[in-house]
């Protein structure tokens, strides 16, 4: 499935983002992910996108070319996000938070391929960083082991990695200034 289609499908039915979220499927997208196919694993990466983030992916494409299209990066209209960001909280919330965490940072400490490590990287910050995810934030980064993994991925040979752990090692600091004003700062 494309995640365009996930989108719109999202977009035009209510009931489908509860669908979506509460099928016991949503764990096969994780399992997806870890395909040594590399079309599959893409395609499941992107659909997670499209369910946290309430984005298209578009990391393929260049900033010339999104511009040329119009593309904003999102499937889905703001009030539409809003109520799918909610309905994600609801289920991590609901006993689920642990295992995506540790489902997330399986690829992060055992993956070999740097882009994926990045990808996930990426993956993770645009979803604490968002203002919706305010809350899920704030409890990822009480949790010691997910600053011990950062600061170890601030060590990794490759540059880009340390470079996109480092903005998720920013959402630690973040969370230690809940101020809106020293939030801003930071980022």
């Amino acid at each position: 499935m494309y995640p365009e289609i996930l989108g719109m499908m999202l977009e035009r039915t209510e009931t489908q983002g509860d669908k979506v979220i509460d099928a016991p499927d949503l764990w096969k997208i994780m399992e997806y992910m870890k395909s040594t196919d590399f079309g599959t694993a893409a395609e499941a990466f992107a659909i997670l996108d499209v369910i946290v983030n309430c984005r298209e992916d578009i990391s393929a494409e260049t900033d010339n070319e999104r511009k040329e299209k119009g593309k904003r990066g999102h499937v889905l209209s703001e009030d539409k996000q809003r109520e799918h960001k909610a309905l994600f909280k609801r289920w991590l919330q609901n006993e689920n938070e642990t295992q995506f965490w540790s489902e997330l940072h399986s690829f992060l400490r055992t993956e070999e391929s740097p882009a994926t490590k990045i990808r996930v990287l990426n993956f993770l910050y645009t979803m604490l960083k968002s203002p919706d995810y305010f809350h899920v934030a704030m409890r990822y980064a009480t949790v010691p082991e997910h600053l011990k993994l950062m600061m170890r991925l601030l060590d990794a040979k490759n540059c880009r990695i340390q470079v996109v752990a480092y903005n998720v090692f920013k959402i630690f600091f973040a969370c230690a200034f809940p101020d809106p004003v020293q939030r801003s700062q930071i980022h």
